[in-house]
């Protein structure tokens, strides 16, 4: 429906997904299938079926959303994490194969934004502190804070950008915050 309106793609923003926190130990086999068939499977699918369009235009920019949990997993996202890393990977893998059609591949992995899927944890106030405290922006993230590397990532302004991650985090990847003033 969108090639006979419009008849191409040009961009492909991939942002599904989902997840259960819990122990390792406790997810079923249900959960693990549920996390990774809509964060890993169809975010493959979904690259693979707009690829083969971009292919035969001979351009056209992915843009994944990966996560903060492919630098460094939180305790009780494993399946989550796994997930979103066949992500990045898969961001990689196709940066690598599709280049010479003229297609650009990267990712956007957000820190600690507020979304319907974060939104419970960041209502517990301790943890909200804690999110910023070990943010070096001192704040949580909003949806508002990821459109420009979108738009960045989209745009002739990285037309030489493949392969990559951009890590929109407010810099909690930058090192771990002491629990100490200093």
């Amino acid at each position: 429906m969108l090639l006979k309106k419009h008849g191409r793609i040009d961009t492909l923003i991939s942002v599904a997904g989902v997840n259960r926190r819990m122990k390792a130990e406790s997810y079923t086999e249900e959960d693990y299938d549920w996390i990774t068939d809509i964060n890993s499977r169809g975010a493959w699918i979904v690259a693979q079926t707009v690829g083969k369009t971009m292919i035969e235009q001979k351009c056209g920019v992915i843009i994944n959303v990966d996560s903060l949990n492919t630098y460094a997993p939180l305790r009780g996202t494993t399946p989550y994490a796994m997930s979103k890393a066949s992500v990045l990977m898969m961001t990689r893998g196709l940066a690598n194969e599709w280049g010479r059609h003229g297609i650009r591949v990267n990712s956007i992995a957000p820190g600690f934004i507020l979304t319907d899927l974060t939104k419970k944890v960041w209502s517990d106030e301790t943890t909200k502190t804690w999110g910023r405290s070990n943010t070096p922006l001192e704040r949580l993230g909003d949806v508002s804070d990821l459109v420009g590397s979108a738009i960045f990532l989209a745009s002739d302004a990285s037309k030489y950008m493949t392969g990559q991650t951009l890590r929109v985090d407010g810099g909690i990847t930058s090192g771990i915050n002491w629990p100490i003033e200093l």
